[in-house]
């Protein structure tokens, strides 16, 4: 029981942080939501968009690593993370002048 703590601590930690940034980002939506005057089904709609991300993340990335290996599928996806702040910047920008 020990060794498999020893070989796991990273991951145990990781999920933890994953659930702690859950909780807070939970929270903030809501009350951001209420704040906006967002209706209920949007709201609700919001809110379970992040399960359905982590379903379908869940699902897909296995084949993913599985036929291109673990490091050139992170490489992508920061990629595409830093792609997507970009472009949300970018509409920011173009749409109102500011951001």
């Amino acid at each position: 029981m020990n060794k498999v703590l020893k070989n796991s601590w990273a991951l145990f930690l990781g999920m933890g942080f994953l659930m702690m940034a859950y909780g807070f980002q939970s929270s903030l939506l809501g009350v951001r939501a209420v704040q906006e005057d967002f209706s209920l089904t949007a709201t609700g709609f919001m809110m379970s968009g992040y399960f359905v991300g982590y379903f379908i993340g869940a699902s897909t990335i296995p084949g993913l690593i599985s036929r291109v290996g673990h490091i050139r599928v992170f490489a992508a996806f920061a990629s595409l993370a830093s792609l997507v702040i970009l472009f949300t910047l970018f509409l920011l920008i173009l749409m109102f002048g500011f951001f």
